[in-house]
């Protein structure tokens, strides 16, 4: 595949993995799979880590963001993780230009998940609902947030996330 075919393809079904699992009346986009994520924990911190910058939605009528939770080693009493969505755009006139919120913390959000802490269980799933209306690209960021108890030392949390859209 040539490097332009492949740019306009990536843009068609964005850049995630351009993996789209069509299944019945939904789509699956997988943004993470199991992996792990590593944090220092300073005191009242908030740090964004940008897990998908474009994803093509344009087709969705609702979708929602699923992120589960493997677990965590030393993960501070106080550190909160979740799951933002918010909106993005690509310009047909200038495929280069990446147009984003600027300034992500402020939000808006069009979705957040509730957020995974210490005592979360193993195996816990979060869904957030897509509020309406879902621009035609939106970028996924993981949001760790270490409150007011420091980190005795490295934290590792284990992650996966994916969105599920369905077409409009």
């Amino acid at each position: 595949m040539s490097l332009i075919r492949r740019a306009n393809y990536e843009l068609d079904v964005g850049r995630v993995a351009a993996m789209q699992d069509r299944r019945g009346d939904r789509w699956t986009i997988p943004i993470l799979d199991k992996c792990d994520h590593y944090f220092d924990g300073r005191i009242g911190s908030i740090q964004d880590i940008t897990v998908a910058q474009i994803v093509n939605t344009s087709a969705w009528a609702s979708a929602v963001i699923q992120a589960r939770w493997y677990g965590s080693t030393s993960l501070s009493a106080s550190a909160q993780i979740s799951f933002v969505v918010q909106q993005a755009f690509v310009g047909e006139d200038d495929p280069g230009q990446f147009f984003t919120i600027a300034n992500p913390l402020a939000g808006p959000n069009i979705a957040l998940t509730t957020a995974f802490t210490a005592g979360t269980a193993v195996g816990s799933l979060e869904t957030a609902a897509f509020a309406n209306p879902i621009g035609p690209y939106v970028r996924v960021f993981l949001r760790f947030a270490q409150g007011a108890t420091p980190a005795g030392g490295q934290q590792k949390i284990t992650v996966g996330v994916s969105l599920i859209g369905r077409p409009g």
